[in-house]
């Protein structure tokens, strides 16, 4: 239970208030633990959304994804991080347009210099009513990251 309280201090310190998010405060604790048993220092699994996220839609995924309201993106150290930022953008713009409403981008690395490039696309879909929030996750903390 520390950890999962210690996941909501930080976050809502930072203005991001999971209040009957319980899939994301899930997901997070799961990157920390595989952070700390060195599992982050390869791909993120294929089925890492089999078990513990609720309704969320998951990326990545071995199964077609069905459009819900939040899409949760595990983005892992071998992972490339610009195209999993496509990716999940490309589902929300496409695929689950007026449904899906919030991204949680969960990220072992970040290179601002992605965000920024990648920041006009990230701007349209915000615009489009969609709340996205890229979560990058450390062994010491969670930051968000500013695009």
């Amino acid at each position: 239970m520390e950890i999962r309280h210690s996941i909501i201090e930080s976050l809502e310190k930072q203005g991001v208030i999971l209040t009957g998010k319980p899939e994301v405060i899930d997901a997070l604790e799961r990157i920390y633990n595989d952070i700390n048993e060195g599992n982050s220092l390869k791909y993120a699994p294929i089925d890492i959304g089999k078990s513990i996220f609720g309704d969320a839609s998951v990326i990545p995924s071995n199964k077609k994804l069905k459009c819900s309201k939040a899409l949760l993106t595990f983005c892992y150290d071998d992972d490339n991080l610009e195209q999993r930022i496509y990716e999940s953008l490309n589902y929300i713009s496409l695929k689950c347009k007026k449904v899906c409403n919030e991204i949680y981008f969960l990220t072992t690395h970040w290179d601002s210099s992605i965000g920024n490039k990648l920041s006009g696309y990230i701007e349209s879909v915000r615009q489009n009513g969609v709340s996205i929030y890229f979560i990058y996750v450390t062994e010491k903390g969670f930051a968000i990251m500013p695009v």
